[in-house]
């Protein structure tokens, strides 16, 4: 039996999800059992009452906050990795395509060809 690869993509799948139940225990402790004692609880709250006040059902409202966090937590991930794709990865392989291409163009020159084109053999 083959050992499988590991998908890093499942891991971020996980650490978002997780994040999500976090954030929507917090919220929902700090709007169901408790007063919210300090910001963090106090925004996690919103999406709870918002949830509340359209299902009146605690069970529901939690559901819905999970899909609210999980919606933002997503949208955050793929904003971060379109910009570090444009600004990070795309830059990095322009600069190792152009590396290939003087060193190609350096063969070239030294073999007397005048395309990159031709054989070097």
């Amino acid at each position: 039996m083959e050992k499988q690869k590991f998908d890093h993509r499942n891991l971020a799948a996980i650490l978002f999800t997780g994040m999500g139940v976090g954030v929507t225990w917090m919220g929902d402790q700090a709007t169901f059992a408790h007063r919210p004692r300090n910001a963090w609880e106090n925004i996690s709250t919103l999406a709870h009452v918002v949830g509340f006040k359209i299902t009146a059902q605690r069970i529901y409202a939690d559901a819905l906050a999970f899909l609210f966090y999980l919606t933002i937590f997503l949208l955050v991930l793929v904003t971060v990795r379109r910009l570090l794709a444009k600004h990070v990865f795309w830059p990095a392989k322009i600069k190792k395509m152009m590396k290939e291409l003087a060193l190609h163009r350096d063969l070239a020159n030294q073999f007397n060809r005048t395309k990159l084109g031709d054989s070097i053999l």
